[in-house]
């Protein structure tokens, strides 16, 4: 896999992708004030393969999502090939969302409370035309409704489930992502969890969960409720899967994280891209040349 090590890296890699830069040689700058910028590809889009999707996450510093991009920032190296880069733009199609939420014993009383609400809060969130489903999980993983764009209807399921039984969150993962595979436009699933992965019969480890997810294509971002939470599972999982892992030391800032991840999937770039393989799997780099910072995000796709 090419590793990023700086500007003169990416400008070498520019001058062989494939990319008529002479149509569209200006590259967007750091606005003022910009210092440092992180990247991650939460999704791979490949129904149209060779004609390649990455939808790109870039922060900066302060963790605001950047979005003002020339097709002359990006070059795109899929299974270690240079790629045609066919356009860039901020993403404004529908959003799909799992919201997997932990109804375990030990989220009783305060915790369920205010997970609820932020759950409700990030429904109302939501544009028109987005959908969300609620997957409930405690001994086991259910989906409790379907897809829909009701809001009413996925409120009203939020308040029903009571807090009781084991954490079979390795299952509602992964049931969460096979209910996505076949949503289009933009989705992600969305996780709280206040405990530890200990009742799950059909994703076993950290491992089947995360290839799961990426088979999908898409990305786990997961709320660790407390400090009962196995962060280092939680981390894996997000990281190989280009999410992201908040914890909340209380459910008092719940509605905040839930916010949070909503503004970033809002705010995706769309890295389009011809690709020079004969085969839709493998392996993905985005290189991002933005003034005097540069960055690269690798995903897997297709496994």
């Amino acid at each position: 896999m090419i590793k990023n090590s700086g500007v003169f890296l990416i400008a070498a890699i520019m001058m062989f992708s494939g990319c008529d830069r002479k149509k569209d040689p200006v590259l967007s700058l750091p606005a003022s004030g910009t210092t440092a910028v992180s990247m991650q590809c939460p999704q791979y889009d490949s129904r149209t393969f060779p004609e390649g999707r990455v939808f790109v996450l870039v922060t900066d510093q302060s963790g605001t999502a950047l979005t003002d991009f020339k097709i002359g920032n990006f070059t795109v190296i899929d299974n270690n090939n240079p790629s045609v880069l066919t356009g860039v733009s901020k993403l404004d199609e529908p959003l799909s969302v799992s919201i997997c939420m932990d109804r375990s014993g030990s989220m009783a009383g305060t915790a369920t409370d205010d997970a609820n609400a932020a759950a409700k809060q990030f429904i109302d969130n939501l544009g028109a035309g987005d959908a969300a489903e609620i997957i409930d999980f405690s001994s086991t993983a259910n989906v409790s409704v379907g897809f829909t764009t009701s809001k009413p209807l996925l409120k009203s399921i939020i308040d029903l489930p009571p807090a009781f039984g084991n954490t079979a969150l390795f299952d509602a993962i992964g049931l969460a992502a096979q209910e996505l595979r076949s949503r289009t436009g933009r989705k992600f699933i969305l996780v709280l969890t206040d405990g530890q992965e200990n009742a799950s019969i059909l994703f076993r480890t950290q491992e089947n969960v995360a290839d799961e997810v990426n088979k999908t294509g898409v990305a786990a971002h997961i709320i660790g409720l407390g400090f009962g939470v196995d962060a280092t599972t939680l981390n894996f999982i997000t990281s190989t899967t280009n999410g992201r892992f908040i914890t909340s030391p209380t459910s008092a800032e719940l509605t905040t994280q839930f916010t949070y991840i909503l503004y970033l999937m809002q705010n995706l770039v769309s890295v389009n891209y011809r690709s020079r393989e004969n085969k839709a799997n493998g392996e993905v780099t985005v290189f991002l040349n933005y003034g005097n910072l540069t960055k690269s995000a690798t995903r897997k796709y297709g496994i």
